[in-house]
């Protein structure tokens, strides 16, 4: 968009950008209309809901153990910057 309106006119860029929200918009409505169609169904609800939950259980223990490991390698490490200023 940005090399269009460079290379042609603001105007040029502008409605080419205008035509993307416009086709953005549109693919979010149809995508909006067909999960709406598809949670009507108990097992999907069921399967979003398990499955949702179990991304989020994933994402929480890898935090956890991220956090150990920095705690771990902290108290074991000496910050350069620490040894610098004593």
């Amino acid at each position: 968009m940005m090399t269009l309106a460079m290379q042609r006119s603001y105007w040029s860029g502008f409605w080419l950008g205008m035509g993307s929200c416009i086709g953005d918009l549109v693919y979010a409505v149809l995508a909006l209309a067909g999960m709406t169609a598809l949670l009507q169904l108990a097992a999907v609800r069921w399967g979003m809901w398990i499955g949702a939950s179990v991304v989020l259980l994933v994402l929480a223990i890898r935090m956890a153990v991220s956090a150990f490991r920095s705690v771990q390698l902290g108290s074991t490490t000496r910050d350069p910057r620490t040894e610098r200023d004593r």
